[in-house]
């Protein structure tokens, strides 16, 4: 995996299920915590894109494997790969780990979309850019 990015997060205690261990839906909002994360690190904060683009990133794909459990208070680090950038979605992959022990790899699929008519458009040449760390 050429990791692009790391995050560090608590397991949390209204995360887990009765068993014990984080409830399988919740390693999406881990994913999508980090990949926030992410966007702020290259200075493409959500918070902004939401009040000012006129452009959105839909997800459009999400998958699972899960490798082991997470338990309350676990500290997961996820790891970002470099995102595939096509030409209309951008594609993820996270690997959450314990102590270097993966736990979950999830992969999202994201649409980049005009908002106002919803549909798809080319993802923009400064979020490629910066998405990748700077590759094209």
């Amino acid at each position: 995996m050429d990791e692009i990015f790391v995050t560090r997060m608590p397991v949390r205690f209204q995360d887990i299920d009765a068993a014990g261990i984080v409830f399988f839906a919740r390693v999406f909002d881990y994913a999508h915590d980090a990949f926030v994360a992410y966007l702020k690190h290259v200075d493409l904060p959500l918070d902004r894109m939401l009040a000012e683009a006129t452009f959105g990133i839909p997800l459009v794909h999400a998958e699972a494997d899960y490798k082991g459990p997470l338990r309350f208070g676990d500290l997961v680090d996820v790891r970002l790969a470099r995102p595939e950038i096509g030409d209309r979605s951008i594609k993820l992959q996270l690997s959450l780990e314990v102590g270097g022990s993966p736990r979950a790899i999830v992969r999202l699929t994201h649409a980049t979309v005009d908002r106002a008519r919803m549909q798809s458009i080319a993802v923009p040449d400064d979020w490629r850019r910066k998405l990748t760390g700077g590759a094209s």
